[in-house]
């Protein structure tokens, strides 16, 4: 149990770390420093790309939108320059068409 009071040190200071460990430590927060870097770096391009996409994805979205009003408004139009749907000449009761020539 000495030798652990002696480790100790004073109260509450820092224990000493040996200077092996210090180098490994400071190697390894170094390595964590460029691996949190480069995640960084390929986080903001991840971003950037989605960014790009989802652009891209409404553009194209809105150039369908269009197209189905553009197909929507020609309908509209051939429907009306058909004019009134005509009767089935089928059901004309005999007789009818030289009645409603008189």
């Amino acid at each position: 149990d000495d030798d652990d009071d002696d480790d100790a040190g004073t109260p509450g200071a820092p224990r000493p770390i040996h200077p092996a460990r210090k180098a490994e430590l400071e190697r390894l927060a170094e390595q964590l420093q460029r691996d949190n870097d480069r995640l960084q770096a390929s986080l903001q391009l991840a971003y950037e790309r989605a960014e790009e996409n989802t652009r891209d994805w409404e553009k194209e979205r809105d150039a369908l939108e269009r197209e189905v009003r553009e197909a929507q408004t020609e309908a509209r139009l051939a429907t009306a320059a058909a004019g009134p749907p005509s009767r089935d000449r089928s059901k004309r009761r005999p007789g009818e068409l030289a009645a409603s020539a008189m």
